[in-house]
């Protein structure tokens, strides 16, 4: 069975990634999830925003974000990227380089833009920053592969 319902499924189907989560259970940004986050998600162009702060659900070293969770985000920010330009599928492949310390409780920012697209497969990268003094904490890259026709 499937966390979604019959009318969530239908709107996959029909738009993709992106229509899914109207009841907020997305295992990692969900509100009804036990460590989702609230966050905003904004269209800037072709590029994609996701506002959010963590929290002490999401501490790994001390005052730290786990890097586990800034995985999870990169992979939902760069996939609702290409999924917001209709070129999302499943993730094929997903890197994470890790600049410095993400604290908790201070307001992020996944900022992501589509780099190429190639076939079935767009490629998405972008950067983790701190809102309170734009340092990029982390940058990510993925490649979405659309399904099979």
């Amino acid at each position: 069975p499937s966390r979604y319902g019959d009318a969530e499924l239908a709107a996959y189907a029909a738009v993709g990634p992106a229509a899914i989560n109207a009841r907020g259970t997305h295992p990692v940004f969900g509100c009804l999830a036990p460590v989702g986050s609230d966050l905003s998600i904004e269209h800037v162009g072709d590029a994609l925003r996701i506002r959010l702060t963590y929290d002490t659900r999401h501490e790994g070293m001390p005052h730290c974000v786990h890097g586990g969770h800034i995985t999870a985000g990169f992979d939902y920010a760069l996939l609702q990227a290409a999924a917001a330009a209709n070129a999302g599928g499943p993730t094929g492949t997903l890197s994470v380089r890790f600049l410095r310390p993400t604290p908790v409780g201070v307001p992020v920012e996944y900022r992501t833009r589509i780099t190429e697209q190639s076939g079935r497969r767009t490629h998405v990268a972008g950067e983790l920053v701190r809102l309170d003094d734009g340092t990029v904490c982390c940058e990510g890259t993925a490649v979405a592969v659309a399904r099979r026709a």
